[in-house]
C-alpha cells in the first residue's frame, strides 16, 4: 500500500483522522474524484453555459454536474457529522473543523 504524507497530514488537521490513509482509502479516492471534476469544471469554457447561460433553462443539461455536487455534499456532509460525533463525545483531538464550531 502507498501512502501519502501529505494526505495523512490535510485529513488529520482537518477531520482529526489519524489512521494511515492510502490511495485506496474511499474516501481519498472520492475526495481526488471530486478535486479532479472540480479541475476540470473551473476552467472558463469547460461548458457551453459559461458561454452560453441560458442553456441552464435547459431541462436535464445541468444533470451530470448536480449529480457530481451532490455526491460531494454527501462526502464533505459525512466527514463533518464524524467530527461532530467526535465532539459530543468529547474525545474529538483539535481541528479545524471543530474549531470553527466551538
Amino acid at each position: 500500500m502507498r501512502f501519502s504524507y501529505a494526505v495523512s497530514v490535510v485529513m488529520s488537521f482537518t477531520y482529526g483522522k489519524t489512521t494511515l490513509t492510502s490511495y485506496k482509502d474511499p474516501e481519498i479516492i472520492a475526495i481526488n474524484q471530486s478535486l479532479a471534476r472540480f479541475g476540470r469544471a473551473v476552467k472558463p469554457g469547460a461548458y457551453l453555459v459559461d458561454t452560453y447561460p441560458i442553456l441552464r433553462f435547459v431541462p436535464g443539461y445541468l444533470s451530470q454536474l448536480k449529480a457530481w455536487h451532490q455526491e460531494e455534499l454527501t462526502l464533505f456532509n459525512g466527514q463533518l457529522d464524524a467530527v461532530r460525533k467526535q465532539m459530543v463525545h468529547d474525545f474529538a483531538v483539535l481541528t479545524d473543523v471543530n474549531a470553527y464550531y466551538c
